[in-house]
């Protein structure tokens, strides 16, 4: 009972008292104070040490450990090489040796018990400890009981937790701003798709369902519910004509030719009129084999857009053949009036230089020379009028005017033209497709001269079963396109927007492609309307 009692003092010791364990100093314990002297043989104490639960250290008064327990086995299995060391070896770190260093000297000096958590190398392995120092006193010599509890796991599992929450943390921080911003995002959709008056659609590809908001019953005029949700009923609804373009639009998003759908077309309201929309969407989601399941997208009415584009379009028109005409005006004046009086000037001098041949020859002379300069005046006014209007245009066609035009060019110029052409007989075009494809090549070749530096120009004329292309490439200093045409409008250069205005009037497209160094190629495709009865060349400027 008394090494029972004692065995639980050592365990929860007085909070102001040295133990006195002097008592089961008997048999053969010897606890001689001094550096590598202590030995601790068996004796009551000795047991009583072994007997702890957890590993126990004995240190003398002088820091020195005088004994280890076989529980300090559990750290390592040369735990008795501590023994005669100092206590201070035990920790790796300087902070912690200083700490436990002091606390020890704290528990000699007031008899205190403390408590301190660090980290300790037993012998080779380092653990995570939480030591408790206890005073005791063993045949009047003081010393030091320190019991180790092995906190390493807790610690490793405390890091583990605090590392997950601490992720946990920064994950809900994450998914929270994220939150935010997608609200807001929405928000922001939400009140651009309002602003610009647009309708939201979602379809379906396997089952074909659509889901429309009720903006899109509004374009149309229908009540909320009365349009079916299914893209046999966009279809239906959709002008017949324009079912071609949109499905082919689809379907070239769909095979990853472009990145969206995007098609104006036309939509029956439930007036019966026509509305011109801006269908745009894109896939969202695809199966494992890559084909579409779900496509989104906004629906836009662009039928006022459109008339607006319409009179733009129409009020263009108007004014090239309004310039068109001033041209041709202007051209026959030239050709009819001046060229023809300067012409009949010139054949009056020449009796008068006859008659003065053998009176007056030096006025021979100047009259020559007078008479080749208005030859020469007549020849510019001529190819000023030939530009303002080519008369072999209704006479001789787009082909031949165009080779002729090249090869005047580059005779004025030279500059060398290469003209090619193929698939252009037996197209009959009306009057608007061929002035203004000749003006295309004309201000193109008026641009190479003006700011290309170009040695070379190849001039291209393309037919087919529906479309003409006139193509002009040189080999010059080129130039930054976007810049370029962003330039021209400020500066109000009207070369490049006269030739994409002349292409999009005929319903075409007009296309620039340089770069700075490697020359430019332009090119013009538009579609062609046959003129049989020749009324429009008969006629052009009616």
């Amino acid at each position: 009972m008394k090494q029972e009692s004692a065995f639980q003092t050592v365990l929860a010791p007085s909070e102001t008292s040295t133990i006195d364990l002097s008592s089961l100093a008997t048999g053969n314990f010897s606890f001689t104070a001094g550096p590598g002297s202590t030995v601790i043989r068996e004796s009551l104490l000795g047991k009583l040490f072994e007997a702890l639960p957890l590993p126990a250290l004995l240190i003398q008064r002088s820091g020195i450990i005088a004994f280890a327990n076989q529980a300090c086995a559990r750290f390592s299995k040369e735990y008795e090489s501590i023994i005669d060391k100092p206590f201070s070896d035990l920790f790796p770190k300087k902070e912690s040796q200083a700490r436990a260093v002091s606390l020890l000297e704290e528990v000699f000096r007031t008899r205190r018990p403390h408590t301190c958590e660090c980290l300790l190398d037993m012998r080779g392995r380092q653990i995570w400890g939480r030591m408790s120092f206890r005073s005791i006193k063993v045949s009047e010599v003081k010393a030091a009981l320190v019991l180790v509890e092995d906190l390493t796991h807790e610690k490793a599992q405390l890091r583990t937790e605090r590392k997950h929450n601490e992720e946990l943390r920064r994950e809900i921080a994450r998914r929270e701003a994220t939150e935010k911003a997608l609200r807001e995002t929405e928000q922001r959709c939400e009140s651009a798709i309002k602003g610009a008056d647009a309708s939201l659609w979602e379809w379906n590809v396997r089952t074909g369902s659509m889901v429309c908001d009720n903006r899109f019953s509004e374009i149309l005029g229908y009540a909320a519910g009365e349009v079916r949700q299914h893209q046999d009923s966009w279809r239906k609804l959709t002008h017949p004509a324009d079912l071609p373009v949109f499905d082919r639009c689809v379907r070239n998003h769909f095979t990853g030719e472009s990145e969206h759908v995007d098609v104006e077309h036309r939509i029956r309201a439930k007036s019966g009129d026509w509305k011109w929309i801006l269908t745009r969407g894109r896939v969202v989601e695809r199966d494992d084999r890559n084909h579409p399941v779900r496509v989104v997208g906004t629906i836009l009415d662009v039928t006022e857009h459109k008339k607006n584009r319409e009179r733009v379009r129409a009020l263009t028109k108007a004014l090239i053949n309004a310039q068109e005409k001033e041209r041709r005006a202007l051209a026959l004046d030239l050709h009819d009036d001046v060229a023809q009086q300067l012409w009949a000037l010139r054949l009056f001098l020449d009796p008068v230089r006859q008659e003065l041949i053998q009176s007056r020859p030096d006025l021979c002379v100047s009259i020559s020379r007078i008479s080749k300069q208005i030859g020469d005046l007549v020849d510019v006014v001529r190819s000023i009028s030939y530009s303002l209007r080519p008369s072999t245009l209704d006479r001789l066609g787009l082909e031949t005017t165009i080779r002729e035009y090249c090869a005047d060019f580059s005779k004025r110029n030279g500059i060398k033209v290469d003209f090619f052409s193929s698939s252009m007989r037996g197209l009959t075009l009306d009057f608007d497709t061929e002035i203004n494809l000749f003006r295309l090549v004309q201000e193109a070749l008026n641009n190479v001269k003006k700011h290309a530096k170009a040695r070379t120009v190849t001039v291209k004329l393309q037919g087919s079963s529906s479309r003409v292309t006139a193509s002009i490439e040189d080999d010059g200093k080129g130039f930054a396109v976007h810049k370029e045409i962003r330039s021209a409008l400020t500066q109000r250069k009207m070369g490049l927007w006269s030739m994409e205005q002349r292409a999009r009037l005929l319903g075409g497209k007009l296309r620039i492609q340089s770069k700075p160094g490697r020359g430019s190629h332009i090119s013009g495709e538009v579609p062609w309307r046959s003129d049989k009865n020749g009324s429009e060349k008969a006629n052009p400027d009616s």
